[in-house]
């Protein structure tokens, strides 16, 4: 048994080596060309990850501003438009002038001008066609007696105005008829159109005597209606049309002393109804004053106090910056207040632009709190 396993491992062991010979030449002797060729690695780009967005973040400031109320004193401008025809040569005379005798008196202290025209539209002279007429002291027939020196309009510079202003409205061509007729100027007898005149007079702006930025107010005094109360659309438009064009951004009213329509006149003199001048009157906000009570002053007196310059609050402020919603509540985050009192106020904003809609007073003090970016 022993020669067996020698005879065995005789036979086994060259087969061995011969076997760990062959894997040594296999990984080991054979040339490069020869070696298996592993498949390349292809590298997979990285996949990138979309940023992470952060929410906008809604900066803003807080602003606070303040501004004072202020007082501008707007100036009237009052123009008197004089029935010349003869029908009212005895008014002239007589009771126009004595309700008027305190009309400046009402306006004293203040920034006016009072200047005088005639109804008589159609003429050329200086106080026709719209023209203003002389401020006179002493109304002698057919040219008058002008004041000295020589003015077109009351303005509070004059000694004595509201007699001036009394001999200017009894119109010359109302005394003329005490001297003789031929003395009277031509159109004394002519149609009357007050407020054809008042649109030559501002349309020409005779002597200067219109401000850009005053209130208007006409004073029509007539013994009669606009044309004869013609039904021509053109003269029925006159006082729209008057409106329309001086109204718009400023204080603008027609007075008419006229006899009113469907009431008794207890008067000698023969004043028709003048519906077309009372409604140029109602139209504008005017006043609608009796030509017939002859002795009335006191309306007088109330008219010269409407048309006294007023005083205009200036409640109007801008904003530096635009404001802001920053509650997103759909409105603006604007608190506007009275500084002495913290009252909050109530404004209209359009823009930057507030305006205080509380009443408040001259000099008042008035803060705004809002945000911008």
């Amino acid at each position: 048994m022993g020669h067996t396993l020698r005879s065995l491992l005789f036979l086994v062991l060259p087969l061995l080596a011969l076997n760990v010979a062959c894997q040594k030449m296999t990984f080991e002797q054979l040339p490069i060309n020869e070696k298996a060729e592993l498949p390349p690695v292809i590298e997979e780009p990285p996949v990138e990850e979309p940023p992470i967005e952060e929410p906008p973040v809604d900066t803003y400031r807080s602003v606070k501003e303040d501004f004072r109320v202020t007082s501008t004193q707007v100036p009237a401008d009052v123009l008197f438009v004089v029935d010349n025809s003869q029908r009212m040569f005895g008014p002239l005379r007589d009771s126009v002038p004595n309700r008027f005798a305190r009309f400046i008196e009402g306006l004293q202290g203040q920034d006016y001008r009072v200047a005088v025209t005639t109804g008589d539209a159609s003429g050329i002279r200086e106080y026709q066609g719209g023209n203003i007429t002389r401020i006179l002291r002493s109304p002698t027939p057919a040219s008058g007696t002008p004041a000295s020196p020589l003015r077109y309009y009351l303005d509070g510079s004059t000694a004595n105005e509201g007699r001036l202003l009394q001999m200017t409205l009894m119109r010359p061509e109302a005394i003329c008829t005490q001297v003789g007729t031929h003395l009277c100027p031509p159109g004394s007898n002519g149609r009357q159109e007050p407020l054809k005149s008042t649109q030559l007079a501002f349309d020409k702006n005779s002597r200067g005597f219109l401000r850009a930025n005053s209130s208007i107010h006409v004073v029509i005094i007539a013994g009669g209606d606009e044309a004869a109360g013609s039904t021509n659309s053109e003269i029925r438009n006159r006082a729209q049309v008057l409106k329309n064009k001086w109204g718009t951004g400023r204080e603008f009213k027609i007075h008419s002393l006229i006899r009113r329509p469907n009431e008794r006149c207890n008067t000698q003199y023969n004043f028709s109804e003048a519906g077309l001048l009372d409604q140029a009157a109602r139209l504008t906000g005017g006043d609608v004053l009796d030509l017939c009570d002859e002795l009335e002053s006191s309306s007088i007196r109330a008219l010269a106090a409407k048309i006294r310059p007023r005083k205009v609050l200036s409640k109007v402020t801008t904003l530096t910056c635009d404001p802001l919603d920053i509650d997103k509540d759909g409105q603006i985050d604007l608190v506007v207040t009275l500084k002495s009192t913290g009252r909050r106020l109530d404004h209209h904003l359009q823009g930057r632009r507030v305006e205080i809609l509380s009443a408040v007073q001259d000099l008042d003090d008035v803060q705004l709190n809002y945000y911008c970016r």
